[in-house]
């Protein structure tokens, strides 16, 4: 039997802004399936962009229409209940920098907004600025990460003609929504036809960039630098031109890629390389560590169909455990959207975007398990 709950919203209106609230009251249908809680993305008008979790434990869902001209954050409690979203009409390309206060900001075509706990915009800022000579080319995967001494890197890929190809430069600012000068700039003929895909702050003080090669697509990277924007190393890898991951424990790395996961030193060589099984299509999540054990989920392709593949392995990828649950929608224009967090002492919660034929358009839902993938409130 079907059940109807809905959950109040405040709306909010402003003309001429760059952001609404999309409507006054949300249904949110339950139905006797596995799922704890379905959004409707609007018959696969929308995909999930990024999800991320704030220091309350409330998830927020990251939503982009299929053109690129609007984002909406859709703000969930602890229970897994909707309560707020705002959206914005720009394209998103950043991980977020999410503050204690659960207040985040994130970076979109060179501008970067500073949004509320709420879902609020409290305000927004171009920097472009801070990125001279670069105004007349095309800027793109726009990214922000906070290092532990408070300062933080801006980076912007943009491309370049004659000949063609991509560069990136960094910046070093102590306020990005009030400083007006860096506090020093990566050269950027230190790159060439390379692409930034993530910033990602290192426990040492210093930051990691993943990226790939634009014109060679044999070449990821991987790059350490310390917090003076020197670099450390680099580390290449052959992969397939997506899904770059890399997770830091106090004795390793993690990279992945589309071919598998690599353990890397603190130095970065490379230890080991665990390539996928068959149907593997690449990791989507981040890895929690269990104990002396892995989880992360997987964007898997087998006779079933398309599916979420949540698993507990050991150190070296063996399997331990998999759960399967969800079809991605077929819709290929739609990024897959698979995310795993941990939301308490013995429990993990999983996010997918699937295709559900009992129900109108496509969903994203949020599974919960606790530590041996059992899942909760079956």
């Amino acid at each position: 039997m079907n059940m109807l709950k809905k959950y109040a919203l405040v709306c909010f209106l402003m003309v001429g802004a760059i952001f609404t609230f999309p409507g006054c009251e949300v249904e949110i249908q339950e139905t006797n399936s596995p799922f704890r809680v379905q959004t409707h993305l609007e018959d696969r008008k929308n995909g999930i962009r990024n999800a991320f979790q704030l220091p309350d434990g409330s998830i927020v869902v990251v939503s982009e229409n299929t053109n690129g001209s609007a984002t909406t954050f859709y703000k969930y409690d602890p229970d897994q209940v909707l309560v707020d979203s705002i959206t914005l009409e720009t394209k998103l390309f950043s991980e977020p920098v999410v503050h204690a206060d659960g207040s985040f900001y994130v970076m979109a075509q060179q501008v970067l907004f500073h949004i509320s706990s709420e879902m609020a915009l409290v305000r927004s800022r171009n920097i472009s600025f801070l990125f001279p000579g670069i105004f007349s080319v095309i800027a793109y995967s726009d990214q922000i990460t906070r290092l532990s001494n408070g300062t933080y890197i801006l980076s912007i890929t943009y491309e370049i003609v004659d000949p063609i190809r991509d560069k990136i430069v960094l910046v070093c600012v102590a306020d990005p929504f009030e400083d007006t000068k860096a506090l020093w700039t990566m050269n950027p003929g230190s790159f060439n036809g390379e692409w930034a895909d993530r910033l990602k702050p290192a426990s040492d003080g210093g930051y990691y960039i993943t990226g790939h090669k634009h014109d060679n697509l044999e070449n990821a990277f991987l790059i350490k630098y310390n917090a003076a924007g020197n670099r450390e190393w680099k580390t290449t890898f052959s992969y397939s031109p997506s899904s770059f991951q890399v997770d830091e424990f106090p004795d390793r790395l993690i990279f992945s890629d589309l071919t598998g996961f690599f353990e890397i030193d603190k130095q970065g060589s490379i230890l080991d390389h665990y390539p996928y099984i068959e149907y593997d299509l690449g990791r989507a999540s981040n890895l929690i560590l269990d104990g002396n054990d892995y989880i992360y989920s997987m964007d898997v392709v087998d006779p079933d169909g398309l599916m979420m593949r949540i698993r507990k392995t050991d150190k070296q990828f063996n399997i331990l455990k998999s759960v399967s649950r969800g079809n991605r929608w077929t819709n290929y224009n739609i990024e897959p959207g698979r995310y795993l967090f941990r939301s308490g002492p013995n429990r993990v919660t999983a996010l997918a975007a699937i295709e559900n034929p009992g129900l109108t358009g496509s969903n994203w839902v949020f599974y919960n398990f606790d530590g041996d993938l059992r899942q909760l409130g079956e």
